[in-house]
C-alpha cells in the first residue's frame, strides 16, 4: 500500500517545482518599430496589401533579372577563352553536315545549265 501512494507522491514532487519555472508566453515584439513598420494587431485594407505585394513582386523580378545578368556575365568571362574553339567546331560541323555541300550545289548548277543549253540547241535545230 505504501508503494502505491509513494510513487505518485514522488512524481508530484518532481513536477511541481518544474511548473513554477515555466515561462510566460513571449509576446510579439513586432510593433511599429519593426523593419517594415507593420503592426501585427492591426487589420490592413486589401488595396494596401495588394499594393505592397505588387511592390515586393516587382522588386523580386528586378533582383532575379540582376542575378541572372551577373551569372551570365560571370559565365561569359569564365568560358570566353573556349568560345573561339567551340565556335570553330560548330561551324565545321555545319559545313560537313549540310544537306547540299558546295560541291554538290556546283554540280547541280552545272547539270542544270547543261540541260538548258541542250534544250536550246535542240529547239533551235528543229
Amino acid at each position: 500500500m505504501k508503494s502505491k501512494i509513494l510513487l505518485p507522491l514522488l512524481l508530484l514532487m518532481l513536477i511541481l517545482p518544474q511548473m513554477g519555472y515555466a515561462q510566460q508566453p513571449a509576446e510579439s515584439n513586432a510593433g511599429p518599430d519593426n523593419d517594415y513598420g507593420i503592426e501585427s494587431e492591426k487589420l490592413y485594407p486589401g488595396w494596401l496589401v495588394l499594393e505592397m505585394l505588387a511592390a515586393a513582386e516587382s522588386e523580386l523580378e528586378e533582383a532575379a533579372d540582376e542575378a541572372y545578368a551577373e551569372g551570365y556575365k560571370a559565365a561569359s568571362l569564365r568560358y570566353a577563352p573556349e568560345e573561339g574553339y567551340w565556335k570553330s567546331i560548330a561551324e565545321s560541323a555545319v559545313r560537313e553536315n549540310s544537306v547540299f555541300p558546295d560541291r554538290i550545289i556546283s554540280g547541280l548548277c552545272g547539270f542544270a545549265l547543261g540541260g538548258i543549253a541542250m534544250g536550246i540547241y535542240n529547239f533551235a535545230r528543229h
